[in-house]
């Protein structure tokens, strides 16, 4: 792998743990090998990421996931990049149980200003929420998501967490009615966006295209030396969302799960 290649997958890769680094019941570190995150609460945000590893020291980068997921007793997410190293890792994880997740993920960038496209709606405006009405960021993330109800205080709480650390949380408004969400952090000078949602009533309209472009469009006029990274999952309909304002893929991202009631 390129030295360009691995410090973007190291840029992207430490947006995307210091997101997920502020949940509540999890653990967190990173070291060489890569990116290890535990949640004690929802096992799908249990995973580790080889950052910038080759084939020769893939065995040491696994042999520290099983030691922080407890031998592989908890379930827990591998993801790796489809890159020259794929075939050998990819092996190595089937060889140690893991299977292959039905879904890729497409990692997208947005880097040059004169790519964004603009879709302005100018009945929708994006509020900026803080600790006192974070709730309503939870209240349409819910309704888009179709989360369980008994994740609710859960995300609450890491909402109010990831607030308190400088991730910035928004709603999409239309009419005094709050249809869409998203949040973000930013990292030097790249802006990762996640959550983004938008109320099941109000699906199809075109609004989270025109609050995403507001929000990319004003930031890149604050500084034109601004990145936006985000994941979808390949070949969705949000990933031709994400196309059409002016995304473009990066890389694509394998995932291996370990369960072990399989």
């Amino acid at each position: 792998m390129s030295q360009s290649k691995i410090d973007i997958r190291k840029k992207y890769d430490f947006n995307e743990y210091l997101f997920y680094s502020f949940m509540p019941n999890s653990e967190v570190f990173h070291n060489k090998y890569g990116y290890f995150l535990k949640n004690n609460t929802i096992d799908t945000y249990s995973y580790i990421t080889p950052t910038h590893l080759g084939s020769s020291e893939f065995d040491l980068f696994l042999e520290q996931c099983f030691s922080f997921f407890d031998n592989g007793k908890k379930y827990f997410t591998v993801k790796i990049p489809q890159d020259s190293n794929y075939n050998y890792n990819a092996k190595v994880l089937r060889e140690k149980g893991f299977l292959r997740s039905l879904t890729d993920v497409d990692v997208m960038s947005l880097t040059k200003f004169d790519k964004i496209n603009y879709f302005r709606n100018n009945a929708l405006q994006i509020d900026e929420l803080t600790e006192k009405n974070y709730n309503r960021w939870v209240n349409v993330f819910f309704d888009a998501f179709q989360y369980p109800r008994s994740l609710k205080k859960y995300i609450s709480d890491m909402v109010l967490l990831q607030m308190k650390n400088n991730i910035s949380f928004y709603v999409g408004v239309v009419s005094g009615k709050d249809i869409s969400c998203f949040c973000s952090i930013k990292t030097e000078e790249l802006i990762g966006i996640y959550g983004v949602g938008t109320k099941k009533r109000f699906q199809r309209r075109g609004y989270a295209k025109a609050m995403l472009s507001n929000f990319i469009s004003e930031k890149l006029i604050e500084d034109k030396d601004l990145e936006f990274c985000l994941q979808t999952v390949l070949n969705s309909k949000a990933e031709q969302l994400y196309y059409s304002l002016g995304f473009e893929q990066i890389y694509i991202q394998r995932r291996f799960e370990w369960n072990p009631t399989f």
